[in-house]
């Protein structure tokens, strides 16, 4: 096999080998001369038996010539051994000179040792001085390496002086100099090493005070974020117990945890206050929320939230519903509570909305009622008028099975004061009138116009009016009838005019006619009017202030 033909290549190559070993054997025993030819080496050793160690002439030529080779190599290699020899021996000689220094020059050397033996052994001249040049060049850097290492032998001894004579960060050089100056570590450095070794060890003096200032201000630094951490690790306490609700405020907690001692050490710190940790932590608790929020919005199964439900009822049961994965069951106390909270408050919003909602329809209904009441009864609606009389009327009619009878009373009420205040003041305006009239008229004529008063009657169904001021049916202007009902749509009073149709007139074309006109007392000056009125919906009359125009000249 392989291995028995690699057992059969390496017998045959040491027997090869070894041949080679007898055949050279027999090259330096004949006086073969290695540097000779091949012919003088066969002659000299072709009868001889070993001749035919090997069996080619091709082989004992290379054996031939291996061994010249190997010849010339090892004669080469002694001369290089003897070589180095000779400057070693050299360099001892130069080294055993103590006499000899980095300042001796190659002439002067030569001549101290030009004649021993181990001088001359070194036959090369250039080569000689080079080995001696770097043998100088050696001593030189020996030379200022012990100066550099004496220097800094004395440099230290100063430096322990300074430290034994307690030199501090804040000594000055004068005065130092000046107490030590006569020293023998001070006398043994120049003046500039002297000033390099204290400003060098006061130095070292400031870094290590800065080194411990730095670990007394990092040793603060951590005791007051200990302070932090322990006020927000009781703010999360809180928050998980479900002492502090979502959307509380500082301003909402600040009285409770000002109490604790955890706010006191936190606000003892010069760090981030309690309320700005405060709302970090508030606003780290919403986001988390916000997230927990959309987890628990996607849970179909979540059961409903009522005025009672408590936050363990609800982890309960969001537990157990169909598609509540792990991630919705471990969320934290304080998200369920929270969005809890957030249901039972949109619970409460959307009741309030409702009931908002229910009162404007009331009040819609209320002020509708009114109106109509106003038009059905016109003038016969007094202060006088009674609800019996008021539920006489509306009975059976469409605007008032609308309303439940309690709200109706209500309306009533409402519009039986609105009634008696507008009468009291139309009374009370008709005796100023009647008290200052001639007043009025007299200083209108002396001094060319008549201040206007203050208030005048009041438009209400079954008033009579005169119209005025009108462009487009200006043949109406004087024309005299009585108010009917006002349209709110369309601003304007419906008028019965005396012996002719109803018309429909704004407030500003409509002077009042007072008591006093109607009889016949009123002077025959013409009026101008300013009327302003309210809703339609009778929460007050129009107010008419009126007041008589200077006679035309």
């Amino acid at each position: 096999g392989a291995d028995q033909a690699a057992a059969v290549a390496s017998r045959a190559a040491a027997e090869r080998e070894a041949a080679t070993q007898r055949f050279i054997a027999l090259l330096a025993a004949s006086g073969v001369d290695p540097e000779g030819s091949w012919d003088d080496a066969m002659k000299r050793t072709v009868n001889h038996a070993d001749y035919r160690a090997l069996q080619t002439l091709g082989d004992r030529k290379a054996a031939f010539e291996r061994w010249g080779r190997e010849r010339r190599e090892a004669a080469e290699a002694a001369a290089r051994a003897e070589e180095r020899r000779r400057k070693v021996d050299f360099l001892t000689l130069l080294k055993g000179r103590p006499e000899l220094t980095s300042r001796t020059r190659y002439p002067e050397a030569e001549a101290l040792l030009g004649k021993e033996a181990r001088w001359l052994a070194l036959a090369d001249e250039p080569e000689r001085e080079e080995l001696y040049e770097e043998y100088a060049l050696s001593l030189e850097r020996k030379e200022g390496a012990e100066r550099r290492a004496a220097r800094q032998a004395r440099m230290a001894a100063l430096r322990a002086l300074l430290e034994r004579e307690a030199v501090s960060a804040k000594s000055q050089w004068r005065k130092v100099h000046a107490a030590l100056g006569e020293a023998a570590e001070m006398v043994a450095l120049d003046k500039v090493d002297r000033l390099s070794v204290f400003e060098e060890y006061i130095g070292s003096l400031e870094e290590k005070e800065e080194q411990a200032k730095q670990a007394e201000r990092e040793a603060a630094r951590r005791a007051d974020r200990k302070k932090r951490d322990a006020f927000r690790a009781l703010l999360r306490r809180r928050y998980d117990e479900g002492l502090i609700p979502l959307a509380a405020r500082w301003r909402d907690v600040a009285a409770e945890l000002e109490a604790a001692e955890e706010h006191g050490l936190a606000a003892g710190q010069p760090g981030s206050t309690p309320q700005e940790l405060f709302d970090d932590f508030m606003e780290q608790a919403r986001e988390t929320y916000s997230g927990h929020r959309r987890l628990l919005r996607g849970v179909s199964g979540a059961p409903p939230v009522t005025a009672a439900t408590t936050a363990d009822e609800f982890a309960a049961a969001i537990a157990s519903a169909a598609d509540a994965g792990s991630e919705v069951a471990s969320l934290p106390r304080a998200s369920l509570a929270a969005y809890v909270a957030e249901l039972k408050e949109k619970a409460r919003e959307e009741a309030a909305e409702m009931e908002r909602s229910i009162r404007k329809q009331q009040r819609s209904a209320i002020e509708a009622f009114q109106g109509a009441l106003r038009g059905l009864m016109g003038a016969t609606l007094t202060s006088a008028t009674t609800w019996q009389e008021v539920a006489a009327v509306v009975s059976g009619k469409a605007f008032a099975s609308a309303l439940a009878e309690p709200l109706q009373r209500q309306a009533f009420s409402e519009l039986h004061a609105e009634v008696k205040a507008a009468e009291d003041k139309e009374a009370a305006a008709a005796t100023g009138a009647a008290a200052g009239g001639g007043e009025k008229e007299a200083g209108g004529e002396e001094g060319g116009e008549a201040d206007e008063p203050d208030e005048g009657p009041v438009l209400r169904p079954g008033r009579r009016v005169t119209l005025c001021g009108l462009q487009v049916r200006a043949d109406l202007n004087g024309a005299v009838g009585r108010l009917q009902a006002f349209d709110s749509p369309s601003g304007r009073w419906a008028v019965a005019l005396d012996g002719a149709a109803s018309v429909r007139i704004k407030p500003i074309n409509l002077t009042p006619v007072t008591p006093a006109a109607e009889s016949g007392e009123a002077s025959s000056s013409p009026q101008r009017c300013a009327v302003g009125l309210a809703s339609a919906c009778g929460s007050e009359h129009a107010l008419v202030l009126c007041a008589s125009l200077p006679s035309a000249r």
